[in-house]
Formats: C-alpha cells, structure tokens, sequence
C-alpha cells in the first residue's frame, strides 16, 4: 500500500464520518436537551415513501399524536416518522416523545431497544 491509497482511504473514512454526523445532528440534539413527555396515537397511516432496501425497508408513516402539557391541555399535533416494524406504534396506544424545547411543533416518538433511547 503507498501513501496516496493510505490518504485516500483516510480521507473517504474521515468524510463519511463527518457527513454521518451532519446527518444524525438533530437527533442528537434532541435525545440530550428534548423535553420528555407522553402521547397517545390517535391515527397512525403510511405514506408511499420508504427508507432503505426492499428486505430491510423502513415505511415513512403519518402520525397524529395527541400531547397534553404540564397544565394538562392537551393539543394534536401531526408527524412523519419512519419505523422498523417491529418498533411501529398502534393506534391508542401511548408512546414517549420527545419535543424540541426551540421548536415545540418538532416532536420525536422514542423508541427503547437494549436499555437505551434512540429516534429514528
């Protein structure tokens, strides 16, 4: 191996690394500094989109959620979120969210898989 294969190997690991991060930023950002709270699905639909190869495709689904706030008023409010099967909410069920303290209509449905919290 020379030292130009050497770089640009290095480089095209240090790329995607950086771009892996830009990607992955507000889901970061949310899981450290997100206000916790409680939802209830009220309707739940998939759209025509989905993420990833046909075997392992992860569908984009509409979510309503129905929130209520430390006064107790509650609010609908609608997502887009993707899902592994096995990780997809049902309708009435509850479920953990997230929601951006900057941006309160930015709400993540957190998913516990091994002890630990991640958004899709």
């Amino acid at each position: 191996m020379d030292i130009k294969q050497l770089l640009w190997g290095s480089f095209s690991v240090a790329a995607f690394y950086g771009i892996e991060r830009l990607f992955t930023r507000k889901r970061r950002y949310l899981l450290k500094n997100g206000i916790p709270a409680e939802a209830i699905v009220v309707s739940i639909k998939k759209t025509n989109i989905r993420y990833g190869s046909e075997v392992f495709a992860r569908p984009l689904m509409e979510i309503v959620l129905q929130i209520e706030n430390k006064e107790g008023v509650s609010r609908n409010i609608t997502i887009r979120q993707d899902f592994e099967l096995r990780e997809m909410p049902e309708q009435g069920s509850k479920v953990d969210v997230l929601i951006d303290p900057g941006n309160p209509e930015y709400v993540r449905i957190v998913i516990k898989y091994n002890g630990r919290n991640y958004i899709s």
